[in-house]
């Protein structure tokens, strides 16, 4: 470049962009992240190869054409703030076709889990389905610049003749959702008065570091009574129950180092009360609470 040296650091980076059907890999970007030393979040995927090769030999003419006047300088911060601008809409854009993609999976998760349910009840696959797959077809289209928005408009409009092919099934859906929450409201309010009459306790706000037999005694108490419960189906409080044990495990609740054995039976109560807690969001339909208690068990 005419024999000038560009000075560029790594925290100079605001994005990267990836170009290629590679640059989808995991572990590609795994390595971009940590040899540019950026964030994922950082990461960017709006250009296809053609869009790509032109901002590159855009940015080469800048420099090769330079007068030292500072004009090509200018034009690329010029070039570069258009760039940005045309990155948020295709971001935009983007996340417009990932909310059909995901719209489409959950009505398909949706099929499967009413199966089991009352006729009029029931998501019927067989007028259903048919919908989703030519929707679907809509997210393989090629990319334009207006794409996002009809993925939106696509989005609505399945919707609405879901909910007119299968009224039943949203009904229910809303008195499920009613039924739940009437049943938290009903679980807060006895918990209320349990501890009313109880009067003020230490346990309100448990801070207190107790030896660590005592801590996985209650532990202990708290999982069997959670077993018990959903043992007679009572999803809801054996969760509750399950909560408690894993704050009484909390690495912050105990005095003292504790032994190999402690750790061990620590960390076994851990895992089966996360797992149990996840069977319970899986009977009570939470598909999404009980991945975030499975989650806690694999970075374990």
């Amino acid at each position: 470049m005419d024999g000038q040296s560009i000075e560029f650091q790594r925290s100079d980076l605001r994005k990267v962009e990836l170009v290629g059907g590679g640059s989808r890999s995991p572990t590609v970007q795994e390595v971009v992240t940590k040899v540019l030393d950026v964030e994922s979040s950082q990461l960017s995927f709006t250009l296809d190869i053609r869009a790509s090769l032109s901002r590159g030999a855009a940015v080469a003419l800048s420099f090769t054409t330079s007068d030292g006047d500072g004009t090509a300088e200018a034009s690329l911060r010029s070039a570069e703030s258009e760039w940005v601008e045309m990155d948020n809409v295709n971001q935009t854009q983007h996340k417009l076709r990932e909310d059909l993609e995901r719209f489409i999976s959950s009505m398909r998760t949706a099929i499967a889990e009413s199966e089991g349910a009352p006729e009029k009840e029931k998501l019927d696959g067989t007028v259903v389905a048919p919908l989703l797959d030519e929707a679907e077809e809509l997210t393989w289209e090629a990319w334009t610049p207006d794409f996002g928005d009809r993925c939106e408009a696509a989005r609505i409009k399945l919707d609405g003749e879901i909910h007119k092919l299968c009224p039943g099934f949203f009904e229910a859906k809303a008195a499920a959702k009613a039924n739940y929450e009437a049943e938290l409201d009903k679980l807060a309010k006895e918990a209320k008065a349990e501890k009313d009459a109880a009067g003020p306790s230490d346990e309100d706000h448990d801070r207190r570091k107790l030896k660590a037999s005592k801590r996985l005694r209650n532990a202990n108490i708290q999982k069997k009574e959670g077993n018990e419960l959903f043992a007679g189906k009572n999803y809801l409080p054996a969760t509750v129950r399950y909560v408690k044990a894993l704050k009484e495990l909390g690495g912050d609740k105990f005095a003292g180092e504790l032994t190999e054995e402690e750790e061990a039976e620590r960390n076994s109560l851990l895992v089966s009360c996360q797992l149990n807690a996840a069977a319970c969001w899986l009977k009570l339909k939470k598909p999404i609470k009980a991945e975030a208690n499975c989650s806690q068990v694999l970075v374990r």
